[in-house]
Order: structure tokens, then C-alpha cells, then sequence
């Protein structure tokens, strides 16, 4: 379990990278200009039970979501996206959540704290072509600012507002200019992940982006006291890895149904 525990850890560091760096280059699927928070988990999504009369499901009429707990008792294509107010909880129950097209499928307000989970992982759900095993969040193209549609098409969050992803994928969403296809993070707010995936954009891919990111990364282990970093990454993309002198552990497994690999990488070493 330690093991596991500091596997997540360089993971998420990794990803602390992605959102400071990301705004160099102005795209990709995830955009923050705040420090993410980061933790530690052994799980990614806790298991809970939606009948014990503190879950509600989600309509298709979407609109705004107090406090409380919601789940999808199946897949719910919102007539109205959601925006989120208070604490509030949403676990994707390994449906597709299908926003309007019209904005951001999920606006989280200023102030406010947004969980998204997901406590199935056998779904059969198809995004762009790519099957996922988990729920997904699709179909947002991004917070209107008055001229287009800019700023997290999956999920917005405002200024002084935390989201935390513990499960599920955010992905099939998009922007008409700006940042953050997948999840846009305002100053003063905070992200945590310690589960789930966002998709990468797919325009964004093959310009040099994942070796910068890579190399940030790497410092941000060491700066936070690290020395090696883990990446399980797909099977097809181990070439890149190695290419930035990562070594192959031997493990491999399957996530959301795709080929996945262990890496690692003593950080410093070229």
C-alpha cells in the first residue's frame, strides 16, 4: 500500500506540472493559473451506496445544484448544463454526462466546492472513438465571455472555487479559443486529483508540449523533495517515454480497457 501511496504521489506532481505549464502554451486539456492542492490517496473513487437516502439523481433539466449529493442513474444529456453552488458532489455511476453544447458542461461558482467521482469501472462508454470504462463528462464547449466561448468546455472553475476529480474521465470537450478544452482552473482556486483522466486535445498533440511538460515536471518532483518519477502510461505511447530516458519496470496492466505501462525515471538525469 505504501508503495501504491507514492506511486500517486509522483503521478500527481505530474499533473501540478500540466496545469503551470499549460498556460505557456495556451492549449491543451487542462488550464489553471492557480497551485494546484494535491493528496495522496489508496483509492481513487470510494464506494458508496446511492439508496441510502442521501443521493439524488440527476435530471436531464440540469441548471444549478446546491448543496448535496448526485449521481446519474443513467446516461443524462442536459437540456440546462449544471452550475454548482455550495458543496457539492456528483459521482458519474459510470454513465455519460452530455452537456448542451452551448457552454461549460459543469460551471463551479466562486466559493463554492465541487467533487466529481465515479464508483463504476465498467462502463462501456465511446468518446471521439475511444471506449471508456469509467463515466464520462462530454459535449461543453467552454465559458461564454461576452464574444465566444472560451475556458473549460468540461468543466469551469470560478475564482475562489475548488474541484476535486476522484473518478471518471472528462473528455470530448472544447473551446473556440483560449485554454482549457477539458477543465479551466481561475486564479485563487484550487484542483485536486487523485483519480480519473482528462483527455488531452487532440490539436495540441505532436508540438513538442509533452516533452516540456515532462522536463517541468521533473524539477517539481525535485524542488517538492522527490527523486524518481512514476508514469503508467499507454502502451503505445512508451516509445515517448523512453525517448526522455525513462526505463520500462516490466509491469504492465489495463486502464479503461487500454494497454497501460510502468515507467520510471530517477529525476536530474538526462
Amino acid at each position: 500500500m505504501e508503495r501504491a501511496g507514492k506511486r500517486k504521489i509522483f503521478i500527481i506532481l505530474i499533473l501540478l506540472a500540466v496545469m503551470s505549464v499549460l498556460a505557456v502554451f495556451g492549449c491543451g486539456a487542462l488550464r489553471g493559473q492557480a497551485l494546484a492542492e494535491v493528496a495522496a490517496v489508496s483509492e481513487e473513487s470510494a464506494a458508496h451506496d446511492h439508496n441510502d437516502g442521501e443521493w439524488t439523481a440527476l435530471t436531464a433539466d440540469g441548471g444549478v445544484l446546491t448543496a448535496g449529493k448526485y449521481y446519474l442513474a443513467d446516461d443524462v444529456t442536459l437540456t440546462t448544463d449544471l452550475t454548482i453552488s455550495g458543496e457539492v458532489t456528483l459521482c458519474l455511476n459510470g454513465h455519460k454526462l452530455t452537456g448542451t453544447g452551448k457552454s461549460s458542461v459543469i460551471t463551479v461558482n466562486s466559493d463554492a466546492n465541487f467533487t466529481l467521482c465515479d464508483c463504476s469501472t465498467e462502463a462501456n462508454n465511446v468518446v471521439g472513438g475511444v471506449t471508456y470504462t469509467t463515466g464520462v463528462v462530454t459535449g461543453g464547449s467552454g465559458f461564454y465571455d461576452g464574444q465566444a466561448y472560451s475556458r473549460g468546455g468540461g468543466v469551469y472553475v470560478a475564482e475562489n472555487a475548488s474541484f476535486t476529480l476522484t473518478g471518471g474521465s472528462i473528455s470530448g470537450n472544447s473551446v473556440e479559443y483560449g485554454e482549457g478544452g477539458g477543465v479551466y482552473i481561475s486564479e485563487g482556486s484550487t484542483f485536486t486529483m487523485s483519480g480519473g483522466s482528462i483527455a488531452v486535445v487532440k490539436d495540441c498533440r505532436r508540438q513538442g508540449v509533452g516533452v516540456f511538460l515532462i522536463k517541468e515536471a521533473e524539477k517539481i518532483i525535485l524542488e517538492k523533495g522527490g527523486g524518481r518519477a512514476l508514469i503508467h502510461a499507454q502502451t503505445r505511447a512508451k516509445e515517448f517515454y523512453l525517448k526522455q530516458g525513462y526505463l520500462d519496470t516490466g509491469k504492465a496492466d489495463e486502464e479503461e480497457g487500454c494497454p497501460h505501462t510502468w515507467l520510471y525515471k530517477n529525476c536530474g538525469q538526462n
